[in-house]
């Protein structure tokens, strides 16, 4: 029997666009931070709603930055809310999403 892989999925509205980067909140909390608009598979647009699929993986390009509380890549960085917590040990394979706007920002229900 192998072990068991565990996928973190971390949902987020786009907030705005700021250049390089956009700024989203993390669903269910009011918390905001930075992720690369390098990473995302298509153009981003304000209002969207976009889920991280982060698995671990031996040869995934994604890591955590303990110095300032981001998963690197080398496309670009995604910023964590501070309330979270990822094993640094390992490296992770990273997928990005768009999702059905099913919730408001904030953490309100519709």
């Amino acid at each position: 029997m192998s072990g068991w892989v565990l996928c973190l999925h971390l949902g987020f509205t786009i907030d705005r666009i700021e250049g390089d980067f956009t700024v989203v909140e993390w669903l269910g909390s009011v918390l905001t931070t930075d992720v690369s608009t390098a990473l995302y598979p298509r153009p981003p647009s304000e209002g969207e709603q976009w889920m991280i699929h982060l698995a671990p993986s031996t040869d995934g390009e994604t890591r955590l930055d303990d110095s300032f509380l981001a998963l690197t890549n080398p496309k670009g960085t995604i910023g964590l809310p501070k309330a979270l917590t990822v094993n640094n040990q390992h490296q992770f394979r990273l997928r990005m999403t768009r999702t059905p706007n099913t919730s408001t920002p904030g953490g309100a229900l519709p």
